[in-house]
């Protein structure tokens, strides 16, 4: 086995939960690579048995859009920046805890003309640690 692949297996073994169900709201509003970038998400957490990801927020149509057949609309793209923020924060997070006994459910979003996945990112990371803080339940280990 690899580094990677005992880390990963570590993390994945860890068995967290949140103590209770909680809805926060992550705003990100800052210049990335020169651009104004902006995004907003409320995202609900309540506690599950393994991880489960889902999303009933609306995207204004002009961003559900694709430009080809195949290729992804730029809702498609914010609302993956939401998962990967969502994942990144619950297996690293600030105190290295992987966190999946969790059902996330992303209620709202709010998007601007300058907004990005990269936004939406840090906007659902911002969120994901105020569901965390003094939420997290060690007892399924």
């Amino acid at each position: 086995m690899s580094f990677f692949s005992d880390w990963l297996d570590r993390k994945l073994n860890q068995k967290l939960s949140l103590h209770e169900p909680r809805t926060a709201e992550g705003t990100y509003d800052a210049t990335l690579e020169k651009k104004a970038s902006y995004a907003r998400v409320r995202l609900a957490a309540e506690p599950f048995d393994n991880f489960s990801f889902w999303s009933k927020a609306a995207w204004p149509e002009d961003r559900k859009v694709r430009p080809e057949p195949r290729a992804m609309s730029i809702a498609d793209q914010e609302l993956d920046g939401v998962l990967e923020g969502i994942l990144d924060e619950l297996l690293v997070g600030e105190r290295g805890e992987a966190v999946l006994g969790v059902r996330i459910t992303v209620l709202e979003v709010e998007c601007r003309s300058h907004s990005s996945p990269l936004a939406f990112y840090h906007a659902a990371r911002i969120a994901v640690k105020q569901i965390l803080q003094e939420n997290i339940n060690r007892g399924l280990q």
